[in-house]
């Protein structure tokens, strides 16, 4: 009997535990939010230009079928050479 009693109690005291150390983390994951800066210069192509990127091969800014916005990257060419790149 009394080891039946002591059971309840110590799963009670591990879930309260677990529970205090999960609104722990959770407060402390919450506490400080990420820094917003970024060093992508025109990452949308919307200067109209590759500027702020390194290409070679073929490759452009063109106004078809943007994903956002009214710019997009063109990388490669209807003859592929598997030598374009944007990075």
């Amino acid at each position: 009997m009394r080891f039946h009693a002591r059971r309840p109690l110590r799963h009670r005291l591990i879930a309260l535990i677990s529970a205090v150390g999960l609104l722990f983390l959770g407060t402390a994951a919450a506490g400080t939010p990420a820094s917003a800066t970024t060093s992508i210069t025109n990452g949308g192509f919307e200067a109209g230009s590759l500027s702020g990127w390194t290409s070679t091969g073929s490759a452009s800014v063109t106004t078809t079928n943007p994903h956002s916005g009214a710019y997009a990257a063109m990388v490669g060419s209807t003859k592929p050479s598997g030598t374009s790149s944007i990075v």
